[in-house]
């Protein structure tokens, strides 16, 4: 092991090589300290490479420089033709002066003076000093320009580098070295500057350098150009990978072990979703390259694609174990973890990421998500807030900001955060959604329903934009508006559970109970544990006054969720009405205890109920006073208001009391 040469850095091993030109520090290898210090490297970050990335690298260049024989051999081929091509063309007109030299000895003048201009032509020449130059010129210029210019291929492809800008070289070298993510944005962002930079570079690059479209570097540069890039793991357009791929597949015909083309081919096909032929490839690089740890790690994503989660914690570790500073292996087995809910397990892969990366802004943001499903709230705002101060322009950090910032009920500041969001990026259809809830939150529904609408403009297939907008039209009483929403989402999703309880809803709003029980039902035939259709069907059956059937649903909704208050709320409503009040005051004190919404509501019913019980207990006493005592109390510990014993014996001695008097005075008298 190598260490770093930074005396401060002393004893710390080194990870990679800055392949800069311009470096200006005194020794090319680093150490993550150096990485880690924001004076080390300033200016030539990006150009900080560790072993695996230089390892790529290194593959390429060597495929860089068989592409080069292949294409000077072409120049060669080019000139070689040329020449005959000039030879034959020279023959042929030797052959024409031999035939005029005939036609004027013969005075077969009118053949001579069809030919004459060339003669005048030659004339000219031959009075010229330089006569080798103009022969030259006239047949070979092609040819001697080819053959005087050989690396004319690197000459124009250096203009062709300045010509699109040093976004689009650092976007290829990252592309070629590092994840997908930041050379699709870089490019993505040149692509919106120079919307016409495609096809102008491309045609002058087939026309300067005479590039057919079936050379192996034409082929990997128009994909390069033309391919939409966009954010990780997102969906490419098709047919440009399997172009892409097409490209990998002539490059692997001349050089069948080359690992950039390899890799670059399972790239391509993850993004058309073509796993199992991916990782097929990724398993015979294994076998052929053993010691190289992206291809485990990629086999690992495909496998985490293919919801192998296990297999796919088994290659990333493999991965990291051929490679301790694997950057990606760590992010991808954190979200791996983070998905099987092993968020304090995800959480230090992605403190493993930051440590090897410090800048790293998806280590941030992923281990922000993390610590929100493990309802660490405040912690996970510290964390969007470094991604956000890494990358200014991170949309999707802001949009994970506030969905925190609206589980604390700090609407203003959440609603914030996804505007900021959509101002980055207007095409982000989480971002209109969750302001959307927030504004639902706030009751605001008009306004949610804008943003429920431009969900729909963006996607006109998501399914919950139709469902969340049906429901803010239901809260302004749109009922009908409403139904045609959830209408949409059925047509778009017919076994969709939710659609038909919340058009169930809306029918029982317009008190067409009959038809609400069918979307009920439907709701229930599609999912037999949603307590919620149980709930809502209960609701609808107590207003047929059909209270058994009712009393049913709430009890099979309680069974489902012992945890759902609203079950019990309306089970109590239902009891009050057939003066079950024992039973009654019971429900209600579960669904307070619970934290029933309508809680104010609850203890209200609860006192009314309370009361009623007390009335109809004391009416018991008095008709019936010469009770044994034992036997009241018996009774009433299995009534279990202990409350209610206390006002019961004070009303019974005070009766005691007046009775006596009545005695007394009866007596005297």
């Amino acid at each position: 092991m190598f260490f770093c040469q930074n005396v401060e850095h002393e004893g710390s091993p080194i990870v990679g090589f800055c392949l800069s030109a311009g470096c200006k520090e005194p020794k090319s290898q680093f150490c993550v300290e150096c990485l880690i210090n924001p004076q080390k490297h300033e200016k030539c970050r990006n150009d900080c490479k560790r072993f695996d990335k230089i390892d790529i690298l290194l593959d390429f260049i060597i495929y860089e420089h068989k592409k080069m024989i292949v294409q000077i051999d072409q120049k060669f081929q080019q000139v070689k033709q040329q020449y005959q091509n000039s030879v034959k063309q020279i023959y042929k007109e030797q052959q024409k002066f031999s035939e005029m030299i005939k036609n004027l000895k013969k005075y077969k003048f009118k053949e001579f003076c069809e030919q004459i201009g060339s003669i005048k032509n030659w004339n000219r020449i031959l009075k010229s000093s330089q006569i080798e130059k103009e022969i030259i010129n006239l047949w070979l210029k092609e040819g001697i320009e080819l053959t005087n210019n050989t690396n004319v291929l690197q000459q124009n492809w250096k203009k062709f580098q300045k010509k699109i800008n040093p976004i689009i070289q650092h976007g290829v070298i990252l592309m070629q070295l590092e994840n997908n993510c930041k050379p699709f944005e870089m490019l993505e962002k040149f692509q919106i500057e120079h919307p016409n930079f495609q096809e102008q570079t491309l045609k002058e690059v087939e026309e300067k350098l005479r590039i057919k479209k079936s050379d192996i570097s034409s082929l990997i540069l128009q994909n390069y150009a033309l391919i939409k890039f966009k954010k990780r793991n997102a969906i490419i357009k098709n047919q440009k990978n399997i172009d892409f791929m097409i490209s990998c597949d002539t490059i692997l015909s001349l050089d069948q072990n080359n690992v950039y083309a390899l890799w670059m081919k399972i790239i391509s096909l993850m993004e058309i979703k073509q796993y199992e032929q991916a990782i097929s490839i990724a398993e015979q690089c294994i076998i052929q390259f053993p010691k190289k740890g992206y291809f485990y790690y990629i086999k690992g994503f495909g496998l985490k694609n293919q919801k192998k989660y296990d297999e796919a914690l088994d290659f990333y570790d493999q991965s990291i174990t051929l490679d301790s500073n694997n950057i990606d292996a760590f992010f991808e087995k954190g979200n791996t973890l983070d998905y099987l809910k092993q968020h304090e397990q995800a959480i230090s892969c992605y403190e493993k990421v930051i440590s090897l990366d410090p800048n790293n802004v998806d280590a941030y943001n992923q281990k922000g998500n993390s610590l929100r499903k493990l309802k660490k709230y405040e912690q996970a705002i510290i964390f969007y807030d470094k991604a956000i101060s890494l990358d200014s322009n991170n949309f999707i950090a802001y949009n994970n900001k506030g969905i925190s910032l609206k589980i604390l009920k700090q609407y203003e500041e959440a609603i914030n955060c996804y505007n900021k969001a959509i101002s980055i990026n207007p095409n982000y259809v989480d971002a209109y959604f969750n302001k959307g809830i927030s504004l639902d939150d706030l009751k605001f529904y008009d306004q949610s329903i804008i943003c429920y609408d431009q969900m729909i403009l963006l996607s006109p297939n998501k399914i919950i934009a139709y469902l969340n907008k049906g429901n803010s039209l239901k809260n302004l009483k749109q009922y009908k508006q409403a139904m045609v929403c959830y209408e949409k989402a059925i047509s778009l999703d017919p076994n969709n559970v939710d659609a038909y309880n919340n058009k169930g809803n809306t029918l029982h709003e317009l008190k067409q109970y009959e038809e609400a029980i069918i979307y009920y039902d439907k709701a229930i035939s599609l999912d037999q544990n949603n307590f919620i259709a149980y709930n809502n069907k209960g609701n609808t059956l107590y207003e047929l006054k059909q209270f058994e059937k009712a009393n049913f649903c709430y009890d099979k909704a309680i069974q489902l969720d012992p945890n759902y208050a609203n079950a019990y709320f309306n089970k109590a409503n239902l009891l009050c009405v057939l003066d079950l009040n024992e039973q009654a005051i019971k429900n209600f004190q579960l669904a307070l205890q619970l934290n029933h919404p309508y809680q104010i509501f609850i203890q209200k019913k609860f006192n009314q109920q309370e009361q009623n019980y007390n009335l109809e207990l004391y009416n018991f006493i008095q008709q019936y006073f010469d009770f044994s005592f034992d036997q009241f109390f018996s009774s009433f510990q299995k009534l279990n208001f202990y409350i209610i014993f206390l006002q019961l014996i004070i009303k019974l001695i005070i009766q005691s009391i007046l009775f006596g008097i009545i005695i007394y005075c009866f007596t005297n008298n």
